[in-house]
């Protein structure tokens, strides 16, 4: 007991550091006295352990969320490369760790990049669980006048919120921890019982231990953030690479019949080999020539390709409404099909 006695003093340091007497003089250890007055004394203990209890467990149900979800998504059926591994983007993205389940999140620790889930929203449920109606009814929104409700709420946001901060979850249970604390202010300076303040940061400080400090806040945590975030959000594959069959290929390499031909060679009718054109100028193996592919042929040179065409480069190529046509020397590109000579 001595040794939690001296962990709530050291939180209370940081708990109540704003929270002072009119003398601005310290009372953490008054605190902490409190708190073993609440434990002694028989009534203050029954609350203390339907707190405690309660307060350490059911509430972190609570922070399991029900997001709001879009009533249908576009999912994405096209390949992608992650570390030489091909892959079906649909619902699977690239990690530094390797390819991962997009939504739900399987694992926290292997999605540094996640983002928050499309028609994902947080539902705040107050001090309880949502989808338990009897916890919720012996949960505490509060300690007599002083309302943790608003505090509540605002850490189920807080938490439902994909970040990819390391700071983020600590900074939304000291952000609870001092709504809490603020709650407890209509009892200060009470003179009739001078001590119900400091009994009031007591309970809170149970809220936010429940949180903040045991497994099954760690536990509640991570669901709010697997239900709330996609791992990588669209797709991220590895760059430079492209798939080949069941492999991917990398460093230029170019894909033949599944097989990834070795670096500097070409696939020319379907089989790897030397580059049979002039230093310098490409392959088409589409059309199986030297040069860039344009149409059925290849185009050389300073020559442009139009309309799937090689031309001399005075022509003008232009687009009309998604239709190309080339326009001889001297002539301009004119709305419509047509060419102008001025």
């Amino acid at each position: 007991m001595r040794g939690i006695l001296l962990a709530l003093k050291q939180r209370f340091v940081s708990l109540v550091g704003e929270i002072r007497d009119p003398k601005g003089i310290s009372r953490q250890d008054q605190e902490v006295d409190n708190f073993s007055r609440l434990i002694a004394s028989p009534l203050p203990r029954r609350e203390m352990i339907k707190l405690l209890a309660v307060g350490l467990t059911a509430p972190l149900l609570g922070k399991l969320k029900s997001p709001v979800f879009a009533s249908s998504s576009l999912q994405q059926t096209t390949k992608a490369c992650c570390n030489g591994i091909p892959f079906i983007t649909s619902n699977k993205c690239c990690t530094p760790s390797g390819i991962r389940q997009n939504y739900p999140i399987v694992d926290l620790a292997a999605c540094p990049n996640k983002v928050q889930h499309p028609g994902s929203l947080p539902v705040p449920n107050g001090c309880g669980p949502a989808k338990n109606p009897t916890l919720r009814a012996i949960i505490p929104s509060g300690w007599g006048s002083a309302n943790f409700l608003p505090c509540c709420n605002s850490h189920d946001d807080c938490w439902g919120t994909c970040r990819n901060n390391l700071n983020h979850r600590s900074k939304c249970d000291e952000t609870f921890s001092a709504c809490v604390s603020r709650a407890c202010i209509p009892y200060k300076g009470i003179p009739v019982n001078p001590d119900i303040f400091f009994n009031c940061l007591t309970v809170s400080f149970a809220y936010y231990a429940a949180v903040a400090l045991t497994p099954i806040g760690d536990s509640a945590w991570e669901s709010a953030q697997k239900e709330g975030c996609d791992c990588c959000g669209l797709s991220t594959p590895t760059p430079a690479q492209t798939v080949c069959g069941s492999t991917c290929c990398s460093n230029g390499r170019k894909c033949c019949n599944g097989v990834c031909c070795p670096v500097g060679q070409i696939c020319n009718g379907g089989v790897c080999s030397v580059n049979p054109c002039l230093p310098g100028v490409e392959f088409c193996s589409t059309n199986n020539c030297c040069g860039r592919c344009c149409g059925t042929s290849c185009c050389n040179g300073s020559n442009i390709c139009c309309a799937n065409s090689c031309n001399t480069p005075d022509v003008r190529c232009c687009n009309w409404r998604g239709t190309e046509f080339a326009c001889g020397q001297g002539l301009f590109c004119c709305c419509g099909a047509g060419c102008c000579s001025n």
